[in-house]
């Protein structure tokens, strides 16, 4: 289970900074000048922060896996349809989008003592801060070099189908958590 969640913690972590750094090209794209862009990103923010504030609670509602599932879903469909969205759905998307790039991983951190065995949380704490660190760092030079390849939209398709990934794992979380 723990090797599970650290997959998964990747997974989100790098669907977050590969977002982060691809999404400023899109909205360039779709006719965004810097004013957009910066009003974009704090919404996108405060949404993030809403997201890490209010998906813990979320989960202890609903349940661990169903609020992973659901932030993931969101999050997957808002790489993949975002960057092909005309500038003012952007805008309105980016609100959802952020609360569910930034609210998964409230949870996932949750996790991590749980799954791991007592003696060795403080190592396993370690481990997936490291794991899902360098997923994020890792993202951008990925997808970016994908989206060199190909073109930006297949970068993102990509990047929202490996998000995906992680719903078969949440879902046999469902009887495992």
């Amino acid at each position: 289970p723990y090797a599970a969640l650290s997959l998964v913690g990747a997974i989100d972590a790098a669907a977050r900074g590969a977002a982060l750094a691809l999404l400023p090209f899109a909205f360039a794209r779709a006719g965004m000048d810097a004013a957009d862009v910066g009003v974009a990103f704090a919404v996108l923010f405060g949404a993030g922060a809403a997201g890490k504030f209010l998906c813990g609670p979320l989960a202890s509602r609903t349940g661990l896996a169903v609020t992973i599932i659901v932030t993931e879903v969101v999050t997957a469909l808002g790489i993949m349809v975002i960057p092909i969205s005309p500038r003012e759905a952007i805008l309105w998307a980016i609100l959802p989008f952020g609360f569910s790039l930034n609210g998964t991983s409230t949870i996932l951190y949750s996790l991590v003592a749980p799954l791991a065995i007592p003696e060795q949380r403080a190592r396993a704490y370690g481990l997936y801060y490291t794991i899902t660190l360098l997923a994020t760092a890792g993202s951008p030079l990925l997808y970016g070099a994908v989206a060199d390849v190909t073109d930006l939209d297949t970068a993102f398709v990509a990047l929202g189908v490996v998000t995906l990934v992680i719903l078969p794992v949440a879902w046999w979380w469902r009887e495992a958590l």
